[in-house]
């Protein structure tokens, strides 16, 4: 039986067998999912089993084989489970005018192995559509699909997923960009996607500003000084939790200059102010810790497989101690806990600074900080209550009663060239000669 070894991290799969000669053949596959690596070591047991015998392989495995692209494909080949593929071969794989038959599964899958760039979170979002599309269309050729299914596909997430109406945007939001991808490879006309809007982008009812006082209690109600200083850098710096928080190391702080250096598995490299409170919290913390105790500020929280190197985040569990420190500090829990502090501190810089800095150093675009963090608060409200007026109160007239002798206008501004409007000047009668100036008899 085949054996697999899969890495999360790097989404790399080796798998080992004996074939028919009892000689040890290995397949390594890169940025592949866990499923996909499964189903192709379960392939490999088929095919291996079906060459030993001499028999074959049921519709399923054929059917799988026949669907891989070249790379997977060329795999077996290598390790002699399936012969090359031949022209005919290829045509079988097609319809009659040459395109690819493809499942929507293997779209999602081979979109992710051409697409590189995408980051190990975002290709776990497109595993989530991956899932949904595998289980609405059953496998369909993803040229069967029309623009109605699409839209049923669309209000099947909506109304039997239990998804909220952001989760359903973003995920029909992927699948177009999956098709769109289609597309540009010629394997479809058009995109089914294309016009389907679903759910909503940005969710009011879940935003929540956190203001300082209120964090200030939560922190008192904080079992150490690592939950201190994690609370701070969310609510005072913006940092996102936890992939930045607990990627940040002592030598990311510059003290002299009261700055951070970020570097955000999301983003990349950034500057950050290291504002007052997240600084007195980051002092405390340090004043605790053994000389070389850790590299990372934070230590005793991060995962145990993650306390020596920066990686995937998805593990990580923090929610459920900090809602304890929020309900022991009397103060009312909000929604998505360490987004909003993140929002509340672009919120206050927002008010401060310049929309582009604020923006840079929180590591977003504007467009992004005005539609998912920055917020009204009741201290806009309060600011506006005591503005200076101003618009003058009461009905506005063109001049005041009071006029010069000559009849013009004293409260009318005076402009070259030009008279102002007056109420003397429009109530005149004209003269029966009229406006034209008289001409002299011949």
């Amino acid at each position: 039986m085949a054996s697999i070894k899969y890495d999360r991290e790097t989404r790399k799969a080796t798998i080992q067998f004996r074939d028919s000669s009892r000689r040890r053949r290995t397949i390594r596959l890169s940025n592949v999912s866990k499923t996909f690596a499964e189903r192709y070591q379960s392939t490999v047991d088929r095919l291996n089993d079906a060459k030993r015998t001499g028999g074959g392989v049921d519709r399923h495995v054929a059917s799988f084989v026949n669907e891989l692209g070249d790379v997977f494909y060329d795999k077996l080949v290598k390790v002699e489970l399936v012969e090359p593929r031949t022209d005919s071969a290829a045509a079988e794989s097609s319809d009659s005018n040459g395109k690819r038959a493809l499942a929507v599964d293997q779209l999602v899958d081979d979109f992710l192995n051409a697409r590189v760039d995408i980051q190990k979170s975002t290709a776990t979002c497109y595993r989530q559509i991956q899932t949904n599309l595998t289980e609405f269309f059953k496998g369909r050729d993803i040229r069967e699909i029309t623009a109605g299914d699409a839209a049923d596909f669309a209000r099947w997430l909506d109304g039997n997923q239990g998804l909220a109406d952001c989760t359903v945007y973003r995920r029909v939001t992927r699948c177009r960009t999956v098709f769109d991808w289609a597309v540009d490879h010629t394997w479809l006309e058009r995109n089914p996607f294309a016009k389907v809007k679903a759910g909503s982008r940005t969710n009011s009812d879940r935003q929540r500003y956190v203001k300082a006082a209120e964090i200030q209690r939560v922190i008192a109600a904080c079992p150490d000084a690592e939950w201190r200083a994690m609370i701070c850098l969310a609510r005072f710096c913006g940092l996102r939790c936890p992939s930045e928080i607990l990627s940040l190391r002592w030598d990311d702080i510059d003290w002299s200059e009261d700055a951070l250096t970020i570097d955000s598995p999301k983003t990349g490299l950034r500057r950050c102010p290291l504002f007052v409170d997240a600084k007195s919290a980051l002092n405390d913390l340090w004043d605790e810790l053994d000389t070389g105790s850790s590299e990372f500020v934070i230590a005793r929280h991060r995962p145990n497989e993650l306390r020596n190197a920066a990686g995937n985040w998805q593990s990580v569990n923090l929610r459920t101690t900090f809602k304890k420190i929020i309900r022991r500090s009397g103060v009312k829990e909000w929604p998505k806990l360490w987004n909003n502090l993140r929002a509340s501190c672009a919120t206050d810089l927002a008010g401060q600074f310049p929309s582009h800095v604020a923006a840079t150093w929180l590591g977003h675009s504007e467009r992004i900080a005005d539609a998912h963090y920055r917020q009204v608060t009741e201290d806009d409200w309060q600011r506006a209550r005591v503005m200076p007026q101003m618009m003058p109160s009461g009905p506005v007239s063109p001049c005041t009663v009071s006029q010069s002798e000559s009849g013009g206008c004293s409260n009318a501004p005076a402009k070259q060239g030009k008279t102002g409007r007056c109420d003397s000047v429009r109530n005149a009668k004209m003269a029966p000669a009229g406006l034209e100036p008289a001409l002299e008899r011949f």
